[in-house]
């Protein structure tokens, strides 16, 4: 949760906005706000606060929704999905996944393309709170949708979300061999 401009933290800050104009990163403003008790009529567009929020097709912007917009077996078969096209022989099968999900003290957020059931998760984080720190258990993003922003997304609303439930910094532990995490 370093203010800082390098590692993590930096590259997470420029998933904030999602249009480039030449060499310069313009944040993208909401079209409208709307009053916080509110009702959502789709959950699939209340976007924790994200930049995206409600841009439909197949745009570059992430759509970052909380794991429970989604039933849980489309999160359970995607996120095992995803898994196994991003980690072979190391990745969560849907038990595993299950079980992740289960456990207390988890946080999970997914990006979707779609609605409700006809929803594509193009990409999925989470995250286990113990009170003091938060530790980042997952991320990944499928292959067709990588480059585009969405993990940086998914990492910038898992730290806020982090932040809001008291912790102090988010810690992450990659294999020394992971050089894209590292």
């Amino acid at each position: 949760l370093d203010a800082g401009k390098g590692g993590l933290a930096g590259f997470a800050t420029t998933a904030l906005s999602c249009e480039l104009r030449g060499d310069q990163v313009v944040p993208i403003e909401p079209l409208y706000l709307r009053r916080p008790d509110a009702e959502v009529p789709n959950p699939l567009k209340h976007v924790l606060g994200h930049a995206g929020a409600g841009k439909a097709g197949g745009g570059l912007c992430p759509m970052i929704v909380d794991i429970t917009a989604v039933s849980r077996d489309l999160a359970v078969r995607s996120i095992a999905q995803l898994e196994g096209e991003l980690f072979g022989r190391g990745a969560w099968n849907a038990n595993m996944v299950r079980e992740e999900l289960d456990a207390p003290a988890r946080t999970y957020l997914l990006d979707v393309l779609g609605e409700a059931e006809q929803a594509v998760v193009r990409g999925y984080a989470g995250f286990w709170y113990d009170g003091e720190d938060a530790e980042l258990m997952t991320i990944g993003v499928g292959k067709a949708y990588q480059r585009q922003g969405i993990a940086a997304a998914l990492l910038q609303a898992l730290v806020d979300e982090a932040k809001r439930q008291g912790a102090s910094r988010m810690l992450l532990e990659v294999r020394v061999d992971n050089d894209p995490a590292l």
